[in-house]
Protein backbone atom coordinates (compact mmCIF):
# COMPACT_ATOMS: atom_id res chain seq x y z
CA UNK A 1 0.00 0.00 0.00
CA UNK A 2 3.10 2.51 0.26
CA UNK A 3 4.01 2.01 -2.68
CA UNK A 4 0.71 3.19 -4.35
CA UNK A 5 -0.27 5.43 -1.21
CA UNK A 6 3.09 8.29 0.17
CA UNK A 7 0.74 9.23 2.71
CA UNK A 8 -2.47 8.01 5.32
CA UNK A 9 -3.99 10.81 3.88
CA UNK A 10 -4.31 9.57 0.25
CA UNK A 11 -5.29 5.79 1.78
CA UNK A 12 -7.99 7.71 3.40
CA UNK A 13 -9.02 10.01 0.32
CA UNK A 14 -8.74 7.16 -1.97
CA UNK A 15 -10.72 4.93 0.83
CA UNK A 16 -13.67 7.48 1.15
CA UNK A 17 -13.85 8.06 -2.90
CA UNK A 18 -14.29 4.13 -3.24
CA UNK A 19 -17.15 4.27 -0.95
CA UNK A 20 -18.41 6.97 -2.29
CA UNK A 21 -18.80 5.53 -5.59
CA UNK A 22 -19.68 2.31 -4.47
CA UNK A 23 -23.18 4.24 -2.34
CA UNK A 24 -23.69 6.47 -5.09
CA UNK A 25 -23.91 3.58 -8.44
CA UNK A 26 -25.96 1.62 -5.73
CA UNK A 27 -28.55 4.48 -4.81
CA UNK A 28 -28.85 5.52 -9.04
CA UNK A 29 -28.96 1.52 -9.88
CA UNK A 30 -31.36 0.66 -7.35
CA UNK A 31 -33.93 3.85 -7.77
CA UNK A 32 -33.77 4.12 -11.92
CA UNK A 33 -34.83 -0.24 -11.30
CA UNK A 34 -38.18 0.58 -9.09
CA UNK A 35 -41.22 -0.04 -10.90
CA UNK A 36 -43.07 2.37 -12.30
CA UNK A 37 -46.53 1.60 -10.29
CA UNK A 38 -44.69 1.59 -7.29
CA UNK A 39 -45.30 4.02 -4.71
CA UNK A 40 -41.78 6.46 -5.63
CA UNK A 41 -41.36 8.02 -1.72
CA UNK A 42 -41.62 4.63 -0.42
CA UNK A 43 -39.47 2.77 -2.78
CA UNK A 44 -36.90 5.45 -2.10
CA UNK A 45 -37.00 5.42 1.30
CA UNK A 46 -36.45 1.61 1.06
CA UNK A 47 -34.02 1.72 -1.18
CA UNK A 48 -31.75 4.18 1.18
CA UNK A 49 -32.73 2.62 4.58
CA UNK A 50 -30.89 -0.84 2.98
CA UNK A 51 -28.31 0.98 1.89
CA UNK A 52 -27.28 3.15 4.70
CA UNK A 53 -27.42 -0.37 7.19
CA UNK A 54 -24.62 -2.17 4.93
CA UNK A 55 -21.32 -2.55 4.98
CA UNK A 56 -20.11 0.41 2.68
CA UNK A 57 -22.14 2.70 5.12
CA UNK A 58 -20.68 2.11 8.33
CA UNK A 59 -17.13 2.38 7.03
CA UNK A 60 -18.24 5.64 5.83
CA UNK A 61 -19.14 6.54 9.14
CA UNK A 62 -16.60 5.37 10.75
CA UNK A 63 -14.39 7.70 8.98
CA UNK A 64 -16.46 10.66 9.32
CA UNK A 65 -16.78 10.07 13.14
CA UNK A 66 -12.84 9.71 13.20
CA UNK A 67 -12.75 13.33 11.45
CA UNK A 68 -14.23 14.74 14.03
CA UNK A 69 -11.12 14.87 16.04
CA UNK A 70 -8.20 14.99 13.44
CA UNK A 71 -8.08 18.03 11.57
CA UNK A 72 -5.60 15.99 8.67
CA UNK A 73 -8.31 13.46 8.04
CA UNK A 74 -11.30 16.30 8.35
CA UNK A 75 -9.41 18.26 5.82
CA UNK A 76 -9.12 14.85 3.28
CA UNK A 77 -13.16 14.24 3.94
CA UNK A 78 -14.84 17.47 3.75
CA UNK A 79 -14.05 17.20 -0.11
CA UNK A 80 -15.17 13.90 -0.75
CA UNK A 81 -18.40 14.62 1.30
CA UNK A 82 -19.13 17.79 -0.44
CA UNK A 83 -18.99 16.02 -4.20
CA UNK A 84 -20.82 12.91 -2.80
CA UNK A 85 -23.55 15.24 -1.19
CA UNK A 86 -24.32 17.09 -4.64
CA UNK A 87 -24.14 14.03 -6.65
CA UNK A 88 -26.54 12.17 -4.65
CA UNK A 89 -29.05 14.89 -4.92
CA UNK A 90 -28.24 15.18 -8.55
CA UNK A 91 -29.31 11.78 -9.00
CA UNK A 92 -32.48 12.23 -6.65
CA UNK A 93 -33.48 15.03 -8.96
CA UNK A 94 -32.97 13.37 -12.30
CA UNK A 95 -34.76 10.40 -11.12
CA UNK A 96 -37.91 12.29 -9.16
CA UNK A 97 -37.81 15.31 -11.87
CA UNK A 98 -41.79 15.61 -11.83
CA UNK A 99 -41.63 15.97 -7.14
CA UNK A 100 -38.86 18.45 -7.93
CA UNK A 101 -40.92 20.28 -11.09
CA UNK A 102 -43.55 20.24 -8.55
CA UNK A 103 -42.22 21.94 -5.49
CA UNK A 104 -38.72 22.42 -5.69
CA UNK A 105 -38.32 23.35 -1.91
CA UNK A 106 -40.47 20.63 -0.46
CA UNK A 107 -38.78 18.24 -2.54
CA UNK A 108 -35.20 19.14 -1.46
CA UNK A 109 -36.99 19.37 2.46
CA UNK A 110 -38.10 16.04 1.79
CA UNK A 111 -34.81 14.41 0.43
CA UNK A 112 -33.10 15.49 3.53
CA UNK A 113 -34.98 15.01 6.04
CA UNK A 114 -35.51 11.09 5.03
CA UNK A 115 -31.60 11.05 4.61
CA UNK A 116 -30.63 12.23 7.61
CA UNK A 117 -33.87 10.35 9.96
CA UNK A 118 -32.51 6.93 8.18
CA UNK A 119 -29.00 7.38 9.13
CA UNK A 120 -29.96 8.07 12.11
CA UNK A 121 -32.17 5.04 12.86
CA UNK A 122 -29.87 2.81 11.55
CA UNK A 123 -26.88 3.91 13.28
CA UNK A 124 -29.36 4.01 16.80
CA UNK A 125 -28.63 1.39 19.34
CA UNK A 126 -32.26 1.61 20.65
CA UNK A 127 -31.70 -1.30 23.57
CA UNK A 128 -33.64 -4.72 23.96
CA UNK A 129 -32.75 -7.95 21.98
CA UNK A 130 -31.48 -7.58 18.52
CA UNK A 131 -34.75 -9.08 17.27
CA UNK A 132 -36.87 -5.87 19.53
CA UNK A 133 -34.64 -3.17 17.85
CA UNK A 134 -34.86 -4.11 14.63
CA UNK A 135 -38.80 -4.11 15.01
CA UNK A 136 -38.71 -0.93 16.61
CA UNK A 137 -36.50 0.39 13.59
CA UNK A 138 -38.48 -1.01 11.24
CA UNK A 139 -41.81 0.54 12.98
CA UNK A 140 -39.66 4.00 12.75
CA UNK A 141 -38.71 3.32 8.91
CA UNK A 142 -42.89 2.68 8.58
CA UNK A 143 -43.52 5.99 10.44
CA UNK A 144 -41.23 7.90 8.31
CA UNK A 145 -42.94 6.47 5.06
CA UNK A 146 -46.02 7.91 6.24
CA UNK A 147 -44.89 11.38 7.13
CA UNK A 148 -43.50 11.91 3.71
Amino acid sequence: VQYYFPTTAEVLSCTAEHIAAGFLTEFEQRLSAVPPKADAIDSAIDVLWEICRGPLWTAWLELMAAARTDGELRAVLDPVQERFTQRQAEIARAIYAPYLAADPRLFDLTRLISWHVLQAVAAARLGGPPAAEEQAKQALVADLKRLM
